[in-house]
């Protein structure tokens, strides 16, 4: 198996960093990273009470907004809103909850894929790298998990995959190597690269203990040098296929390690009432006491007149 700059093999994803950040005024909240060049943060509010404008007759009004770590939104940050509204409008039942907003707002908290060159055959990811991207669609499904007040036919866990520079599969019998998760070091020299979005739900098949959970691409950007350009050939038909199964089954680690920290972050919640009502409770005790205090001292100045 080939080495990589960070001595990853070909289909091994960096470490995974999941964070429920709890941030205010927002119903739900994630930060997601890719080892710890691909961090972002999402924040999850709704359903709420949409503008009159933007208010639909039968169905949730969905915005997503992307904003970058530095100026204003881009073209780029537009499109990548865009293509997060494409992906969640297919997660999230929309037709639960008609006259009411969901509103989804992404930020990367790297720098390391939003600049300079992503390769050739970059499509989406001429600003922001794939890495970046399928931490924002990771980061807003964790956002809807941690919300829990939207209802969602599942799950959508994304990963990068890409082509090192390295002989293009122009025939059946040429086999190109292909890596998983690639880091911004390797993103400059990747001839072929995409990011796969799969739901992963227990409505499309109940899995039993020990299988695999059942998964549906619904999106990819996946883009080749040769692609466009020159008839596709054989080979990179199945080396498109190859990817699809090498992303399908990261994206199955990426779903896992989300269900591990789902347990903690339930947990977690229902610690939060129960501190709330512990506080609530030691307020109400101080506060008799208080009165009692109160009250004692009445007494004891009521007694102080009596003698007098």
């Amino acid at each position: 198996m080939a080495s990589r700059p960070d001595g990853r093999g070909t289909e091994e994803l960096r470490a995974l960093s999941i964070i429920y950040e709890r941030l205010d005024r927002a119903d739900g909240s994630a930060r997601f990273a890719f080892g710890t060049s691909n961090s972002t943060l999402t924040s999850v509010s709704g359903p709420i009470e949409p503008r009159p404008q933007s208010e639909h007759p039968s169905l949730t009004t969905l915005e997503i907004h992307v904003r970058p770590l530095h100026s204003l939104p881009s073209t780029q940050s537009r499109h990548l809103a865009a293509v997060l509204k494409s992906i969640f409008s297919q997660t999230i039942l929309l037709n639960q909850n008609p006259r009411t907003l969901v509103q989804i707002v992404v930020q990367a908290l790297s720098v390391s894929e939003v600049a300079g060159r992503s390769g050739t055959g970059a499509g989406t990811a001429g600003v922001y790298g794939p890495g970046t991207i399928a931490s924002v669609v990771n980061s807003a499904s964790l956002a809807l998990v941690n919300a829990g007040s939207i209802p969602l036919r599942g799950v959508v866990c994304a990963v990068a995959v890409g082509r090192p520079t390295t002989s293009v599969p122009s025939a059946p019998t040429t086999i190109s190597t292909l890596v998983l998760d690639p880091s911004p070091e390797e993103i400059s020299s990747l001839t072929a690269q995409g990011v796969f979005a799969f739901l992963i739900s227990s409505a499309l098949s109940v899995p039993s203990a020990g299988q695999e959970p059942p998964t549906e691409l619904i999106w990819s950007n996946w883009s080749s040098n040769n692609l466009g350009i020159t008839k596709v050939s054989e080979g990179e038909m199945a080396e498109l296929g190859r990817a699809r199964e090498m992303a399908r089954q990261g994206a199955i680690k990426v779903w896992w390690k989300m269900r591990e920290t789902v347990s903690g972050m339930e947990a977690e919640t229902k610690r939060l009432p129960e501190m709330a009502g512990s506080r609530a409770i030691d307020n109400d005790v101080t506060g008799k006491r208080r009165a009692g205090g109160e009250e004692d001292e009445g007494d004891e100045n009521e007694n102080d007149e009596m003698k007098i």
